[in-house]
């Protein structure tokens, strides 16, 4: 022994050797706790940074889902807007053809008229033309007369073609 060091207590005892391969067996089991201790640091870190990285990927779908959520009331608004504009446009529509009819009835009773000036002219026609055919019949005096009458006759044949020209078209329109 070195002088001025005192012997172990644990030296003088008789189990010594099983203190010795006790503390060894405890060292070794320090050493592994310790082992077990930094792998579970390791992976409470990883588990750290899966959380971390887990929330940042939590938080951009998040963001992705405000952004749709968005983009689809942006949507549907529009959808609304265009369902609106179909409406008023069938409303329109409908206006429109109730006009189109209305102008429909008119120009069959416009039609119904000139048709019926027509009839008339004619009906006029005949007459003067009986007129025309006694006048030149009665005399050779009633002459002048007459030629006034056929003057008179070729402006209401002139004015029945107008009329059946204009019958013709509304006919056909």
């Amino acid at each position: 022994m070195c002088k001025g060091v005192m012997p172990s207590p644990l030296r003088t005892y008789p189990d010594y050797r099983s203190l010795r391969d006790e503390n060894a067996f405890l060292r070794g089991r320090v050493k592994e706790l310790d082992l077990q201790h930094k792998d579970a640091e390791v992976e409470l870190q990883e588990g750290r940074e899966a959380r971390v990285a887990l929330a940042g990927k939590a938080a951009a779908d998040a963001q992705t889902a405000h952004i749709s959520m968005c983009e689809l009331q942006e949507e549907r608004a529009q959808h609304r807007e265009c369902a609106q504009r179909l409406r008023d446009e069938r409303l329109e529509t409908a206006r429109l053809q109730s006009e189109i009819a209305e102008l429909r009835i008119i120009s069959c009773r416009l039609a119904h008229e000139r048709l019926s000036q027509a009839a008339s002219a004619q009906q006029e026609a005949v007459v003067l033309r009986v007129s025309l055919a006694e006048a030149e019949e009665e005399s050779c005096r009633w002459r002048t007369e007459a030629e006034a009458l056929g003057a008179s006759l070729a402006a209401a044949r002139a004015e029945l073609e107008e009329l059946r020209t204009t019958a013709a078209e509304l006919t056909a329109a």
